[in-house]
C-alpha cells in the first residue's frame, strides 16, 4: 500500500503531461486543418468567380420592368488591394478606402431575377406620379427613360411594397453581397470590363471629360479620361453592359442596396444581409457626377441615411424566386 502511495502520483503526472500533450497536438493540426479549409473555400470561390455565368442569359418581364436571372454561386467580394495601395493606383484619399477589406469568400446560395436596368422615371411614376414632374433646374433629369433619383432609401423600399401588393410577388432592393456578385458577373477585375480606364465610356456615364468641361468641379481625384458624351443622367441602357446582361451597374446613377452599413469580416459567409441595425444605408454604383476612376470600380462602396435623397442616387430591384 505504502509502495502504491508513493508511484501514484508519478502515475497521476504522467496522465497530465499526456493529456496536455494530446490538447497541444489537436490545437495545433486543428488550426492546420481549419487553415487548409479556409484556403480551399478561398480557392473555390475564385475558381467559382471565374468560371460561374450563365450557359445562356435568361430574360424575362415582369410588371413591365425587364429582369436578368442571376445564378447561384460564389465570389470574392470587396478589394484585394489595401487602402494604401489603391489610393496610390486610383487616387483620393485612403479612408476612402478603407471599408473595401478585408476580401472575404461569399456564396450566394440561391438564384434571383435583378432589373435589367435602373428603376426610370417613368416606372416611378406609376407609383408616384407627381415625381420629379416639375423641377426648376438647368439640366434635365426627369425624362422617362432616364434613371429615377431624388429617392430616399424609405421611398425606394416603398416603391418595392407597392409593387409587391399589386402583383403577389416578392420585389426588393438587392443585398450588398447580390449586388456585387451581380455587378462582377464572374470577374475578378476591377471592373466587370477589366482594370482599363480607356474603355470606360463605353460601359459607363461616369464624370469625365464631357461633365468635366460643364461641371469642373474640385475634388481629389481626376475625372475618367473618357468621353461619353452625357453631362447628367443618360437614358438607361445607353452603355454596354456587363456579361450577365444588366446594364448601368457602374455609372449613371448610384443604386441604394437592402443592407445597413457594416465592416466586413475575414470570415467565409453565405447569403449575407449586413448587420441588423444601423445609421446608415449601402449604396453601390458610383453615378454620372461623382464617379472618376476611384469610384468606378466593383468593390467600391458609399454610405448614406436612409432619408437623404440626391440627385445621384437612384436603384434598381430584385424579384425574389418562390421558396
Amino acid at each position: 500500500m505504502e509502495t502504491f502511495k508513493r508511484i501514484s502520483p508519478v502515475i497521476v503526472l504522467i496522465l497530465q503531461v499526456f493529456l496536455i500533450s494530446l490538447l497541444v497536438f489537436r490545437f495545433h493540426w486543428g488550426r492546420r486543418a481549419e487553415s487548409a479549409a479556409n484556403a480551399a473555400e478561398t480557392a473555390q470561390a475564385m475558381e467559382l468567380q471565374r468560371t460561374t455565368c450563365p450557359a445562356t442569359l435568361i430574360a424575362m418581364t415582369f410588371d413591365g420592368i425587364e429582369f436578368v436571372w442571376i445564378p447561384p454561386g460564389s465570389f470574392m467580394m470587396g478589394s484585394g488591394l489595401s487602402a494604401e495601395k489603391l489610393a496610390v493606383k486610383y487616387g483620393g484619399w485612403e479612408a476612402a478606402y478603407e471599408d473595401e477589406y478585408p476580401q472575404h469568400s461569399v456564396r450566394i446560395s440561391r438564384g434571383f431575377w435583378m432589373s435589367k436596368y435602373e428603376v426610370t422615371n417613368a416606372q416611378y411614376r406609376k407609383y408616384k406620379s407627381s415625381h420629379l414632374k416639375e423641377v426648376d433646374w438647368q439640366y434635365i433629369l426627369n425624362g422617362d427613360s432616364q434613371p429615377v433619383v431624388e429617392v430616399s432609401w424609405n421611398d425606394a423600399t416603398a416603391y418595392c411594397e407597392w409593387l409587391s401588393q399589386r402583383s403577389n410577388a416578392i420585389y426588393r432592393l438587392p443585398t450588398e453581397a447580390e449586388w456585387e456578385y451581380a455587378c462582377r458577373a464572374g470577374t475578378s477585375t476591377p471592373r466587370y470590363w477589366g482594370d482599363d480606364d480607356a474603355p470606360m465610356g463605353l460601359y459607363a456615364n461616369v464624370y469625365d471629360r464631357t461633365g468635366e468641361a460643364e461641371f469642373n468641379f474640385p475634388r481629389p481625384y481626376a475625372a475618367a479620361e473618357t468621353t461619353d458624351g452625357y453631362k447628367v443622367t443618360a437614358p438607361v441602357g445607353s452603355f454596354e453592359p456587363n456579361a450577365w446582361g444588366l446594364h448601368d451597374m457602374i455609372g449613371n446613377v448610384s443604386e441604394w442596396c437592402g443592407d445597413w452599413y457594416g465592416e466586413y469580416s475575414a470570415a467565409w459567409v453565405t447569403d449575407p444581409g449586413g448587420p441588423v441595425s444601423g445609421i446608415e444605408r449601402i449604396v453601390r454604383g458610383a453615378s454620372w457626377i461623382d464617379s472618376g476612376p476611384t469610384q468606378c470600380r466593383s468593390a467600391k462602396r458609399e454610405r448614406v441615411e436612409a432619408s437623404d435623397v440626391m440627385p445621384l442616387i437612384g436603384f434598381r430591384i430584385c424579384r425574389s424566386v418562390d421558396e
